[in-house]
């Protein structure tokens, strides 16, 4: 029987295939060109045969990598198929392992997680927070919930879209053309943070200094505690806006907003994963 990783380096060995080339299957499969490379080698040495001919200039299927990659295909058909032979109906069991950012994990997840467990209360959850992009093919990690920037007026890709604020304890000073009298708390030194007004108009804004702290709790933190300002999903800040904990920099301003994204470890996710993504409803979120 063939393992999952067998499997898994199938699934790679066919989008080379299909896509002439390992650098176009890794912009496919969002991978890197070393991973898949390794994966391919690792299949040859499985099968003990010699799937392609590659140099830097020419890649092209050997023989026996036409009659493999044709396998291949009728494999991950039939594998994908058997995910689907579980009832939806049934209460499923087992552990899902998942990544988010911190934000999201702090206001977003929690009704969601509830809900989920309403119907399916043998699912454990195994969930990293970090705001770091991990490798999803290094680990146990098998769903990635990340955060998708759109900046304003621009079309949002999935149904989950939060807009974002800038926040700070007390409220901010903004001159006409965007000059702001306090700092930007960021994860990045060199934002450049643009706020539309409610007519249309964009007005770059200038804080006199940034500090980078790169955990977005830490952030919302020091925001907290009269630092300086701090851009988040509104979502995240709602009860403090209301009881005037927090107030917001340019009220009724659009800063953009963040779609949120699913990126999954394989192409042939397992049941508890896709199920749990499709209760997100995340439209074309889910990837």
């Amino acid at each position: 029987m063939a393992s999952h990783q067998t499997l898994r380096r199938l699934v790679y060995f066919a989008a080379i295939a299909q896509t002439g080339s390992i650098r176009g299957a890794a912009a496919r499969l969002n991978l890197s060109v070393p991973v898949l490379s390794e994966a391919l080698s690792e299949l040859e040495a499985e099968l003990g045969v010699s799937l392609a001919t590659r140099t830097t200039r020419r890649f092209a299927l050997t023989e026996a990598g036409v009659h493999a990659h044709a396998a291949a295909q009728r494999i991950i058909e039939t594998a994908e198929g058997l995910t689907d032979l579980t009832s939806d109906a049934q209460p499923l069991v087992g552990t899902l392992a998942i990544t988010l950012p911190v934000e999201l994990a702090g206001f977003w997840l929690p009704e969601r997680i509830l809900a989920f467990r309403a119907a399916h209360p043998d699912v454990v959850f195994d969930i990293d927070v970090t705001d770091s992009v991990i490798d999803l093919h290094a680990g146990a990690v098998e769903v990635a919930i990340r955060a998708d920037y759109v900046a304003p007026g621009a079309s949002s890709r999935s149904s989950q879209n939060l807009p974002l604020v800038v926040v700070a304890r007390a409220p901010v000073n903004v001159s006409p053309k965007g000059a702001v009298a306090g700092a930007l708390i960021d994860s990045q030194l060199d934002r450049k943070l643009v706020a539309t007004s409610p007519e249309g108009s964009p007005l770059p804004l200038h804080f006199f200094q940034t500090l980078r702290v790169t955990n977005r709790a830490a952030a919302l933190g020091l925001a907290r505690a009269g630092v300086g300002a701090v851009m988040v999903m509104r979502g995240s800040v709602e009860a403090e806006l209301a009881t005037g904990a927090l107030v917001e920099v340019l009220p009724g301003f659009d800063f953009g907003s963040i779609d949120v994204m699913i990126r999954f470890r394989d192409r042939m996710p397992g049941k508890v994963a896709r199920r749990f993504v499709a209760s997100l409803d995340l439209g074309d979120g889910a990837a």
